[in-house]
């Protein structure tokens, strides 16, 4: 998984989470007190007591604390929007990088079948050329021509790595092997 996805996912847990706690301040509070007494001169003489006690706290009408409580729950809202946007902003980039990739590979192709086409091309003008059908100026075409070709098989080359590449990236894959 993406480090920014992972990311994202770990912030829209800590804000649902300071949502929860800021609405359980506004929960009641209960509370329970037992205790025992005693105060004696000898132990015959003085008296022993107990007691209970209950108590109970409910904010109900805090507006500070009914503030943090809206601001964290809008902060949890907007942390799961932000979520979801950089998933789709992910899976967005993933497509297009499948596609690029889709693309460059038939670069790649009709780059090595256009190199194929300049070497067969100037082979016919060599052979032509030595039988006196055409002239060297031909013959040099052709060669610019084929290395045109290499050129052009080359930069298909370099994109078709990118394009993996970038794809890699978009995938969090380790990219030509090597993890970040």
């Amino acid at each position: 998984m993406r480090a920014d996805l992972q990311a994202a996912e770990l912030q829209a847990k800590a804000a649902g989470q300071a949502a929860k706690a800021a609405s359980g301040n506004l929960k009641p509070e209960v509370g329970l007190e037992l205790g025992a007494g005693t105060l004696r001169q000898s132990w015959h003489q003085g008296g022993t007591w107990t007691w209970a006690a209950v108590g109970v706290k409910w904010k109900v009408f805090s507006g500070p604390d009914r503030a943090k409580s809206n601001a964290a729950h809008a902060q949890a809202r907007a942390a799961e929007d932000m979520r979801t946007f950089k998933q789709q902003q992910a899976e967005h980039e993933v497509r297009v990088a499948r596609e690029a990739l889709r693309a460059a590979e038939a670069k790649h192709a009709a780059a090595r079948e256009a190199l194929a086409a300049s070497e067969e091309s100037k082979r016919l003008r060599e052979a032509r050329h030595r039988e006196g059908l055409t002239p060297l100026t031909d013959v040099l075409d052709a060669e610019a021509a084929r290395q045109g070709a290499r050129t052009l098989l080359l930069q298909s080359l370099y994109d078709l790595r990118t394009a993996r590449a970038a794809l890699d990236l978009a995938t969090g894959a380790p990219i030509e092997g090597v993890t970040p």
